[in-house]
């Protein structure tokens, strides 16, 4: 495609003709700069990485393997990468600076539309993850206990603090803490609802903290 076609292609799109996903994001890859794909570097061509994605509205989700479930992973030369950073590096020729970390800006892991990969600091990214709902101190915490229960790293349950609570609230946390082999503090806040307290999904910190 050459670049005149490119700018035909862009011009129609803006105007609501029909484009298909092909002739699109070759269109958006001249305009952007990209490495034609008939060139010996990257390995993995802008063209190779659109047929292993899915569109949906301005985002390119990744269909093939993940990390972890979220992220974007595949084996390139040998190597498995991550392809997030071999679009935003490699495909885009951008730089990752020193303290930042790539992320999307439409907040979806799978994405790797140039438009939505942005980078910034770990504080910029974790301030929006607790903004967005994604990760909460109730979901953290309640993670948290589950994984001691499963690994049985825990001389508690929940059963036996909400016995605490509801009849033997009367009982010195000093008594509880022998009987249950744990520090006294750890009784202590126990019978106050600051640990070992279920909560639901609607939950906030002040109904973990007992308030």
């Amino acid at each position: 495609m050459t670049p005149k076609e490119a700018r035909g292609i862009l011009a129609a799109e803006a105007v609501g003709l029909h484009i298909s996903p092909k002739q699109k994001y070759e269109a958006h890859q001249i305009a952007a700069g990209l490495p034609p794909d008939d060139s010996p570097a990257p390995t993995l061509s802008w063209r190779q990485l659109v047929m292993r994605c899915t569109e949906e509205g301005n985002c390119l989700l990744w269909n093939q393997g993940l990390l972890s479930g979220r992220y974007p992973q595949a084996r390139i030369d040998g190597k498995s990468v991550m392809v997030a950073r071999y679009v935003y590096v490699t495909l885009l020729g951008k730089d990752v600076r020193k303290g930042h970390v790539l992320t999307t800006r439409c907040r979806n892991t799978l994405c790797l539309a140039p438009a939505c990969l942005c980078q910034m600091t770990y504080g910029e990214r974790l301030k929006l993850t607790y903004a967005s709902g994604s990760r909460s101190g109730i979901k953290e915490y309640g993670s948290r206990v589950e994984r001691l229960i499963e690994q049985g790293r825990t001389k508690c349950s929940y059963e036996i603090a909400e016995d605490i609570r509801a009849n033997r609230m009367h009982v010195p946390a000093a008594q509880l803490a022998r009987e249950l082999g744990v520090h006294t503090k750890t009784a202590y806040n126990i019978k106050r609802g600051k640990t070992w307290k279920r909560t639901l999904p609607i939950s906030s910190v002040f109904t973990l903290a007992g308030k």
